[in-house]
């Protein structure tokens, strides 16, 4: 295969929008990305850049006048194994969910409860991607990527990329110059499971035994029956972060809202409360604004209910961050990317 250069191409986004760049350029292999580095440096590939994997965290206000960069580099390879681990080198355009059914089948731990996101595994190191209690940043060792700028290579080791929830040191715009070409991943060789998050108890209750199947399918079935399926509505996941707040404020929200879901915060500062619970409190569930709705099972997920504009999605998030302003005083943050 060679690299591929499309003008005026429709970028791939799971919202389902209608969006152009002015060049979109897939590449395959290590050589075809350096044919590519190649041409950014000789000027054949003009600025600015996009580094894309399957458009399932983002939403596009418009066209990009720019080349958007898809990394189709697939394959895992071993670099270390024992039995207590073993390191993962994986192509940064290879599917999400096919690396978790992978780890599965080879009784690797770690990675089944993130079973099911969308997306790639470049841009999961990228999102810090996580779901019931796991995050990927517990479980990278590395990320491999090439300077734009420079074509010189660089790997970045875990504390380095300065991983948070749900970001990371290559959201920030001074980082976008890097493109990810691998991701180094350290995978438990120890059966061990984390199942008290969420439905995933009761879920994993179902089967016979527990194991690393039984826990990736549980998985899935419990995303599949709260979020629309993007191949036939377009969305991207969860649109807003669930906020963390002082302790001293959550108390005085407790005394009005008893019942309201909180959780010790990842780094012990301060209550993370559920965005999604915020939302339904404020009636959301369901609504829909122009061509864009609030998905009636999970209050989280904007849907575009067909033919969506990016100032439907827009105009419904700033609608529902508003509400729960107003009610809570608890500003929402984005969880999906703006471009």
């Amino acid at each position: 295969m060679i690299m591929e250069i499309s003008y005026d191409a429709a970028i791939p986004n799971t919202f389902g929008l209608n969006v152009k760049a002015d060049r979109l350029v897939r590449f395959h292999s290590d050589p075809e990305l350096e044919s590519v580095i190649a041409e950014i440096l000789n000027g054949g590939l003009k600025p600015p850049f996009l580094c894309l994997g399957e458009g399932s965290n983002m939403l596009f206000s418009s066209d990009y006048h720019g080349t958007v960069l898809v990394s189709e580099i697939r394959g895992i390879g071993i670099m270390n194994e024992t039995e207590e681990e073993t390191i993962l080198r994986i192509g940064s355009g290879h599917l999400w969910n096919d690396f978790t059914a992978y780890c599965s089948s080879k009784n690797l731990f770690g990675a089944e409860n993130l079973s099911g996101i969308p997306g790639t595994v470049g841009a999961a190191a990228v999102q810090n991607i996580g779901a019931y209690g796991a995050e990927v940043e517990n479980l990278i060792s590395s990320v491999e990527t090439v300077d734009l700028e420079t074509g010189d290579k660089r790997s970045f080791q875990k504390e380095e990329c300065k991983y948070a929830y749900r970001d990371s040191l290559f959201k920030k715009a001074e980082s976008k110059r890097y493109l990810i070409t691998y991701v180094n991943m350290r995978m438990s060789g120890i059966e061990r499971y984390s199942l008290e998050y969420g439905r995933l108890k009761e879920e994993t209750g179902k089967y016979d035994e527990i194991n690393l199947e039984n826990v990736r399918n549980a998985v899935i079935s419990i995303r599949k029956d709260k979020l629309p399926d993007p191949s036939m509505m377009g969305s991207a996941g969860s649109f807003f972060k669930n906020p963390v707040i002082d302790k001293e404020n959550f108390a005085l929200l407790a005394q009005r809202y008893p019942k309201m879901p909180h959780y010790p915060a990842p780094d012990g500062n301060g209550i993370k409360l559920s965005a999604a619970w915020l939302i339904d409190q404020c009636g959301w569930k369901g609504r829909k604004m122009g061509k864009a709705a609030i998905w009636e099972r999970q209050p989280l997920v904007i849907v575009n209910t067909g033919g969506a504009s990016p100032e439907d999605i827009t105009n419904i998030a700033n609608a529902v961050a508003e509400s729960v302003s107003e009610k809570f005083g608890i500003r929402l943050d984005k969880e999906v990317q703006f471009v």
